[in-house]
């Protein structure tokens, strides 16, 4: 199922299913569609909800250690990035 990726004003990854949320809360007006599995806002692998703050950075929690990197994330967060 398609679903939309974004970054949001904080510099977080987002994929939502709605393409008007991803555009709504897009901080610089990109959309990428995506078929990357999601589950409440965030991507998902091997069932666990990732939190994507840059392509480095990613973390099962908020306050949680980071995470190696994976590297379709980091893909598609880089894509969000370019001009």
């Amino acid at each position: 199922m398609t679903k939309y990726a974004y970054i949001d004003k904080g510099g977080t990854l987002h994929v939502v299913e709605n393409k008007k949320t991803a555009e709504e809360y897009s901080a610089n007006g990109k959309v990428v569609e995506t078929e990357i599995p999601a589950e409440r806002g965030f991507p998902v692998s091997k069932g666990e909800g990732i939190i994507v703050h840059s392509p480095e950075d990613m973390r099962f929690s908020a306050t949680g250690g980071k995470i190696t990197p994976i590297k379709e994330f980091a893909d598609l967060y880089m894509a969000l990035k370019e001009r």
